[in-house]
């Protein structure tokens, strides 16, 4: 087999790789959605601008979900991308300590941001990226807890009937 046309970024064959684009487009709207409140319109502070921001990150959530929902193979390159950081330093550290999550989480990687928008005022926002997480945790509640925080999971796993609420 050629190895010549295989992605740079991940080694797979060229029909494979149509997935990265759409998760290069996710980053570049959630950078302009979460760092540091800044929305798309050049209107800080604008409530009705930052609604927009949150709003357009939305059809490319839900693509990118209903994919990863559909395809293996789609699911393994997003997870890849969305928690690369935690790769290495998962063998080494249990992820659950609070002092290890600051240190694999440099502001601005895609992890970080999925979670910061599931606390998102927000309801669709917040439940389309806890979503996209979700999936890309295999429905796995431990490990959706372990990568996003109990804080930030426990919105989801309710709604899922996963966690018990007292009455």
């Amino acid at each position: 087999s050629d190895t010549t046309f295989l992605c740079p970024r991940c080694s797979h064959p060229p029909h494979r790789i149509g997935i990265h684009p759409l998760v290069d487009i996710l980053k570049f709207q959630l950078l302009f959605a979460t760092i540091e409140g800044a929305s798309i319109s050049s209107e800080w502070n604008n409530p009705a601008a930052d609604e927009n921001a949150n709003h357009s990150l939305l059809p490319i959530i839900v693509v990118l979900n209903k994919m990863c929902q559909c395809n293996a193979t789609v699911r393994s390159l997003v997870h890849e991308r969305v928690f690369h950081a935690e790769e290495g330093s998962e063998s080494k550290t249990n992820l659950v300590d609070s002092e290890n999550l600051s240190e694999l989480e440099s502001y601005g990687t895609l992890r970080k941001m999925l979670i910061m928008l599931m606390t998102s005022f927000d309801t669709n926002v917040k439940r389309t990226s806890s979503e996209l997480l979700w999936v890309l945790c295999n429905g796995d509640k431990d490990d959706f807890v372990k990568k996003t925080g109990f804080g930030n999971a426990v919105h989801l796993l309710s709604i899922k009937g996963l966690l018990a609420m007292p009455n």
